[in-house]
Parts: C-alpha cells; sequence; structure tokens
C-alpha cells in the first residue's frame, strides 16, 4: 500500500510539472475535455506523459507492448465516456480521476 502510494505521489508531482508546459486544463475532468476540444495536442502529451510516469514508477498494469501515445488515446476514450455517463466524475480532481482510469483501462490481475 506504501509503494502504491508514494507511487502515485510521484506522479501527481510528474503531472503538476507538465501543467505550465502545455495549455491543458488539468483542473477538473469536464476542464480538461474542454481543453482536448480546442488543443487535441496538448491534450495528449499530458496522458502520454503521465502514461510514461506511471510506468516509471511501476503504477498499474498498462501492457509493455502498448505505446505511450497509444495508451494515451485509450485512456482519453475511458475518460470521455466516464464523463458523458457518470456526472459524479465531472468535478472530481484530474489527477485523481487520471489514476482511476488507469486502473480501469489496464486493471491488475490478482
Amino acid at each position: 500500500m506504501m509503494i502504491r502510494l508514494l507511487s502515485a505521489v510521484a506522479i501527481g508531482a510528474a503531472l503538476l510539472a507538465l501543467a505550465p508546459a502545455s495549455a491543458a486544463d488539468t483542473s477538473s475532468l469536464s476542464a480538461f475535455l474542454r481543453g482536448c476540444n480546442d488543443d487535441q495536442k496538448s491534450c495528449h502529451m499530458v496522458l502520454a506523459d503521465a502514461i510514461r510516469s506511471a510506468r516509471n514508477a511501476k503504477y498499474g498494469c498498462i501492457p509493455a507492448a502498448l505505446s505511450a501515445d497509444d495508451a494515451a488515446d485509450q485512456l482519453l476514450r475511458w475518460m470521455k465516456v466516464t464523463a458523458s455517463a457518470n456526472p459524479k466524475y465531472e468535478k472530481e480532481a484530474f489527477s485523481d480521476l487520471l489514476w482511476t482510469g488507469v486502473d480501469e483501462v489496464w486493471p491488475c490481475r490478482k
């Protein structure tokens, strides 16, 4: 549990470091998805960098054969479906929902 918490903290710090470099608004899922409509490149960059950070921190079970760009596309599709299907996620912190998405898109086998 402690390793997972430390991984999440490290990944969250990496996301915060990325935010000023891109125009993506990571204040909430709804804000992020609105921004993706205007600036797809920044949106994709944030997600691909988050995938790379997750892998570096050994967080989640993202398939090694899946490129960071393809994983970012899958995660973005999950976010769009989640946002439209479940209104409780609209105001949730983006970083929290990002890791929920990683866990749900690529669940670890027990």
